[in-house]
């Protein structure tokens, strides 16, 4: 099974949304979803590169920036869920758009499809 994570609420809009990941798994899901769907995003960051251990489970990253009042979208960044609340981000969590892809049956072992 592959994790699917939906970027559409970070991509679609610039209105300043940053996703919360808490913990370190979380943080690599997010951060090679968005290097796989953004890859132009995420030039700054080296391969691996997380950004995680500055704020551990207070990093939220983000597309989007404020310039002169308006929303833009930008290179992937990270932060803290207080210092982008601060800045008036809308903090969502990860949980909130990540889910587990759906098992095929063609993909399943017999002994899962049959217990």
């Amino acid at each position: 099974m592959r994790p699917m994570v939906d970027m559409t609420l970070l991509w679609d809009n610039t209105v300043g949304y940053a996703v919360h990941c808490s913990n370190k798994a979380d943080a690599e899901l997010f951060v090679q979803c968005a290097r796989e769907s953004h890859p132009e995003m995420c030039t700054q960051w080296s391969p691996g590169e997380l950004n995680f251990s500055q704020h551990e489970s207070e990093t939220i990253y983000t597309f989007d920036s404020i310039f002169g009042g308006v929303w833009k979208k930008s290179k992937l960044m990270y932060g803290s869920v207080d210092a982008a609340r601060d800045m008036g981000y809308t903090v969502i969590e990860f949980s909130e758009i990540y889910q587990e892809e759906d098992l095929n049956e063609s993909e399943a072992s017999m002994d899962v499809l049959f217990g």
